[in-house]
């Protein structure tokens, strides 16, 4: 089974910020989402396959790995470190690719790469937590389950479970913060997007916190106004 395909962090991207980025890093994101998708509609077994007969390139380079990443592993994880690997690994080809095609791709970029696409996963799958739940695709740890004394079933009922929704919320801000960096190192209309993503993301993170399970309002006009403004001029919110 394929794991299912999630559209946060394109939500939290506007359109026309999007639209703005280099013409070459929108084609290959274009390209690689289009083969994620033929990897979903393909059998497990054929995916190493149409990876292997990519031409040498980027979009080649990127994918190592990734037929693996795209199936649903036992859920929930066992521990919180084998869900943060699954987290990392999964958006992993798109943080790569991003980095290969801006000419920006060496170990230290890749690692905040990583983190930053670790946090987006994970808020997507907190977005789309109550509707897991509720299919028996718990995107959780057992360990974390335990602790905060929640069940799949009362995640599907939309039970409230505000300790470990904020306690998601907390790692997801941990490795946003972590990869900030990156978006003060890439320049021009791609490091502006991505500084613009990671605040979209850390105020989505703090409206998550007052809304639980329930979804958040969209932003305000004026919100994105002052987001723009952070990410032209610093690329993490003051605390």
């Amino acid at each position: 089974m394929a794991e299912p395909r999630p559209d946060l962090p394109r939500r939290l991207l506007p359109d026309a910020v999007f639209a703005a980025l280099p013409p070459r890093l929108r084609q290959a994101l274009a390209e690689l989402s289009a083969l994620e998708q033929r990897l979903r509609e393909t059998a497990p077994a054929e995916r190493a396959a149409l990876l292997a007969g990519l031409p040498a390139g980027p979009l080649h380079d990127c994918t190592e790995g990734w037929p693996d990443a795209l199936v649903v592993p036992p859920l929930p994880f066992a521990t919180l470190g084998d869900l943060l690997a699954h987290a990392q690994r999964t958006w992993a080809p798109y943080a790569a690719l991003t980095l290969a095609v801006l000419g920006h791709d060496d170990e230290r970029a890749r690692g905040y790469a990583r983190a930053i696409a670790g946090a987006l996963y994970l808020l997507t799958r907190l977005d789309h937590l109550r509707a897991d739940c509720r299919a028996g695709l718990p995107y959780l740890a057992r360990e974390d389950m335990a602790r905060h004394r929640v069940t799949v079933g009362s995640l599907a009922t939309g039970l409230p479970a505000p300790t470990l929704v904020d306690s998601q919320l907390e790692r997801a801000r941990r490795l946003l913060r972590a990869g900030s960096p990156l978006g003060r190192e890439l320049r021009g209309r791609s490091g502006f997007a991505l500084r613009l993503l990671i605040l979209a993301a850390d105020r989505w993170i703090t409206a998550k916190r007052r809304s639980g399970l329930a979804d958040p309002p969209p932003f305000s006009a004026f919100d994105w106004l002052v987001l723009a403004a952070h990410a032209v001029r610093h690329g993490w919110p003051r605390d």
